[in-house]
């Protein structure tokens, strides 16, 4: 079973006890026999043997005035024995009969994550037990609920404590319903509030890469296998944290390179710094792939990284900020027609191997002949106008920024000159 945060240990016993005090005191008994049995049940050191008188009192006194406190005793032992699921049981049953009751509350919200069943109606007590903690906080720790040994500061500290509780199970909840948006906004406020916690770094690092969000869950992976003291996860769960950060460094990355780097920073801040990023495995494919094409081909290079802007959805911003004020580089077309057909000064290019017309070239002056279609011509100038759909690039441009551009065909042999 896992353990309470120490702060919430002491928060339960030194807020609970004093309404236990005031509870047994009436001691609205059914017979002595009844009375008897339970000073026997609360002097036993053996939590077996105190499970086995509780029993026999349920057995024998099943609607006694006394039964809340009866859970509570059953409860206790249930804990020393490291029971969780009756504890959560013996909590619920607690809730049923008195649903404003702080034990049931708190071991409810406390213990939801640990239910292995994870069932709907299971989640939805967790849930509410922890929508009633939260609500509660002022009631449950008022003043006047204060122990008399407990300083006020302490008293507010465990109000948080127990806020915190709250989210923990609320964001469980989250989780196991599939809803990993949810999940993570709670996970992420209570890191912001706590960032010791490495049970709930490594819940959010789950929730992360549930969604593919891969390098901001390895991060909250790596962070929890790094944290030791009071928070650390056990070891065994700290080396799997460290490996999953690398499985998922890996799985964006291509590679673990860099992984040390990332869980460094990771062990010094609960979240990335602005601007922190990770290149992605098919970033560098691309990456490398554009290089290559670059040496091979840097005309055709060009053209494709002006052709992926155009494209995207801020391709007229692009346009007007950046092509349009600049030379463009110097590219290559495939002429698809000429016009006017025979000295022509607008001609029709497709950059790529179909015969779209994706840019007009606007000489100048116009040619003195004409070119067949299929001529290939590189060409500098500068952007003038652009449409998205159809799509068409128009470049202003000289003759003499236009090469490839064929030579006029000599006159047919025995034709005179005028």
């Amino acid at each position: 079973m896992t353990k309470p945060p120490a702060i919430l240990k002491r928060g339960l016993a030194l807020a609970v006890l004093p309404l236990l005090a005031a509870t047994w005191a009436p001691a609205a008994w059914t017979d002595r026999n009844e009375y008897d049995l339970v000073l026997k049940i609360r002097t036993e050191a053996s939590p077996q043997k105190q499970l086995e008188l509780l029993d026999q009192w349920k057995r024998l006194y099943p609607q006694s005035e006394m039964r809340q406190q009866r859970r509570e005793l059953f409860l206790a032992a249930y804990q020393a024995s490291g029971d969780a699921a009756h504890v959560f049981e013996t909590a619920r049953e607690m809730l049923a009969e008195q649903p404003d009751n702080f034990v049931g509350v708190y071991w409810c919200t406390l213990l939801v994550p640990q239910m292995k069943d994870a069932k709907p109606e299971t989640l939805e007590v967790g849930a509410q037990a922890a929508r009633q903690l939260a609500a509660g906080l002022d009631a449950y720790f008022a003043p006047g609920q204060k122990p008399g040994n407990v300083a006020d500061a302490d008293w507010e500290k465990r109000k948080t404590a127990a806020g915190l509780l709250a989210r923990r199970a609320t964001g469980w909840v989250a989780w196991q319903r599939g809803d990993f948006p949810a999940a993570e906004k709670i996970f992420t406020e209570y890191l912001q509030q706590d960032p010791q916690s490495a049970e709930i770094a490594s819940w959010l690092g789950f929730v992360l890469a549930l969604q593919s969000k891969w390098i901001p869950g390895a991060w909250q992976l790596a962070r929890a296998s790094s944290m030791q003291d009071e928070g650390a996860l056990p070891e065994v769960w700290r080396r799997q944290m460290d490996d999953l950060a690398d499985r998922l460094y890996a799985a964006y990355h291509g590679s673990v390179d860099g992984a040390a780097k990332l869980k460094s920073a990771a062990a010094g801040s609960p979240f990335p710094p602005a601007g922190f990023e990770v290149e992605s495995a098919e970033t560098m494919r691309q990456r490398n792939a554009e290089e290559a094409l670059n040496k091979a081909d840097p005309e055709l290079a060009a053209w494709l990284r002006i052709f992926k802007q155009l494209s995207g959805p801020d391709g007229e911003k692009y346009f007007l900020d950046t092509l349009k004020p600049s030379p463009l580089p110097k590219l290559r077309g495939t002429v698809v027609r000429s016009n006017p057909p025979g000295k022509p000064d607008e001609i029709s290019l497709s950059m790529g191997s179909a015969a779209a017309e994706e840019v007009v070239l606007k000489v100048s002056a116009p040619f003195s002949h004409t070119a067949e279609p299929g001529t290939q011509i590189h060409f500098q100038g500068t952007a003038d106008t652009f449409v998205k759909a159809p799509f068409r690039l128009t470049v202003l441009a000289g003759q003499e920024s236009i090469e490839g551009w064929p030579a006029a065909a000599p006159p047919l042999a025995g034709k005179k000159k005028e």
